[in-house]
């Protein structure tokens, strides 16, 4: 369970290798659709993609700290919704399959559809 520490990179790597598999790639072939990537792809800034990346660690880390104190059918219900919001998430942002996004430029000035 203290593995959950390290679940940013470890999902983010895992994400881009089935990626490829799916779309008959490389899996080491280079690509744009990683985590921060597609941060920056929907409009948060530099500073606002590596602060969110932060604060995701964090959770990672806490829910490693957490679960070891939880019971064992809890924790692994903790862990499931977990990976279930970052599955959601990682679909939203389009890390996986592809989602129509819409991005707002500016103060609203400008929308651009993905």
């Amino acid at each position: 369970i203290p593995v959950l520490i390290l679940g940013v990179p470890l999902l983010d790597t895992s994400f881009a290798i089935i990626r490829r598999l799916l779309n008959k790639r490389n899996i080491f072939a280079p690509d744009k659709n990683h985590l921060h990537h597609c941060l920056l792809n929907i409009g948060f800034g530099v500073r606002r993609s590596v602060i969110l990346i932060y604060v995701i660690s964090i959770i990672f880390g806490i829910a490693a700290i957490w679960v070891i104190f939880m019971d064992t059918w809890l924790s692994l219900l903790f862990i499931l919704i977990l990976f279930t919001v970052v599955f959601v998430g990682a679909f939203r942002i389009g890390m996986i399959g592809q989602f129509n996004k819409k991005i707002v430029l500016g103060k609203g000035k400008k929308t651009i559809e993905l």
